[in-house]
């Protein structure tokens, strides 16, 4: 088990060696300087507009689409939008927020067929509307009333889903995000969207204490043992030691990865 420990100083240098090479360099964004003065876009365009079988009308949309850094939320010279706008109305840090969505809808229907209802102990006469979604009632002003106009009541009860979700377009392909907004009243249209996203950093160092095991199909030979795993971005080095039965013996072992493709 020593053996194991003093393997593991060489790997941690072996480690960072790998990491200043792959992410030594440093981008403006990655230091905290400004990237731009610019105000950033916020709409979202759709990949189309259906109805689904019940009429119920959909925008579809990419959801990889108008991300900010939290470097560009620190810029003190950058336009307002809409995460200082919510920041300020939840009474929050913009660095605690991770995506606004705005969503404008609207609702139109015509003719819609009042009936006419009295009160049993008012008499007053009112015209009524009712449906799934909406409750409309409208009551005259008195006979003795010769200048109010009458008054409205109006209720109003939908939703609206919002389905995130990712799909690739060949089974080895990179997955791609979209996001589906919809209402359950039919009548109800969605008229923009509008939407920040704040990029969250993967990130860069992490550190895992492992039980490992190992097969060799030549030999038949199978090791068990710890093992530290740490992960510097895309770059991770384990040290292992590895107890083999059939020799008895332990022996110690360093393996280096590089990710050339995630998904």
């Amino acid at each position: 088990m020593n053996r194991f420990f003093n393997f593991l100083p060489w790997g941690i240098i072996v480690a960072l060696l790998g990491y200043y090479y792959f992410f030594g360099q440093t981008t403006p964004a990655e230091t905290g300087a400004p990237i731009s003065n610019q105000p950033v876009k916020d709409k979202v365009e759709p990949v189309k507009t259906y109805k689904d079988a019940q009429g119920n009308e959909h925008f579809l949309a990419k959801d990889d689409k108008n991300l900010i850094t939290k470097d560009y939320l620190k810029n003190p010279d950058r336009p307002k939008n809409i995460v200082d706008s919510a920041a300020l109305n939840l009474k929050i840090a913009t660095a605690e927020i991770q995506r606004v969505t705005k969503i404008a809808t609207a609702a139109e229907a015509r003719e819609l067929k009042a009936l006419r209802q009295v009160d049993e102990l008012s008499k007053k006469l009112s015209f009524a509307y009712s449906d799934d979604y909406v409750k409309l009632r409208y009551t005259p002003p008195a006979d003795t009333d010769t200048v109010g106009a009458g008054t409205f009541d109006f209720g109003y009860n939908a939703e609206l889903t919002i389905t995130q979700y990712q799909k690739r377009k060949w089974f080895l392909g990179s997955k791609e995000s979209f996001i589906d907004i919809s209402s359950n009243d039919p009548r109800t249209t969605i008229r923009g969207v509008r939407q920040l996203t704040i990029k969250q950093e993967t990130p860069q160092f992490g550190l895992r204490v492992q039980a490992s095991a190992n097969y060799n199909p030549q030999t038949g030979s199978i090791g068990l043992g710890p093992a530290v795993r740490i992960d510097l971005g895309r770059f991770s080095i384990q040290g292992n030691y590895t107890y083999y039965p059939e020799s008895t013996r332990w022996r110690p072992g360093i393996t280096g990865n590089y990710d050339l493709i995630r998904f």
